[in-house]
């Protein structure tokens, strides 16, 4: 089952914010910050399309400065790619999956943060 830490972060803000108003007030959301949610739900719509678009854009240049036709044709069956597209692509992907899995350790860091800004004064 897929999981997104960036949408776990974001949902337990809007719960933390929801359940603390639940124990104070009439109104279960009022401390959530509506506006910032709708702001934060467009950037999760749009950003896929924009990296989409991004992505595209970069195969069109390359396809135009880099004419090797090999680069842009899926392998024969039964063979693998060249050498040095295997090489790229290992690299590449190592370095994708580095960066990725830091960025989720400072997400996580961000929640433990907020929960104790927001526990540790009350308590």
């Amino acid at each position: 089952m897929p999981s997104s830490s960036s949408h776990t972060l974001i949902g337990s803000i809007i719960g933390v914010g929801s359940t603390n108003q639940l124990l104070r007030g009439p109104n279960g959301t009022s401390g959530v910050d509506w506006s910032h949610v709708a702001g934060v739900g467009k950037l999760l719509l749009f950003s896929p399309i924009v990296g989409f678009i991004c992505a595209a854009l970069l195969l069109l240049v390359l396809k135009a400065l880099v004419r090797v036709p090999a680069l842009y044709k899926e392998p024969k069956k039964n063979h693998p790619p060249p050498f040095w597209i295997r090489s790229l692509l290992i690299l590449t992907c190592t370095r994708v999956s580095f960066a990725h899995g830091s960025n989720d350790g400072q997400k996580g860091m961000g929640l433990i943060m907020l929960i104790l800004i927001d526990t540790v004064p009350t308590a």
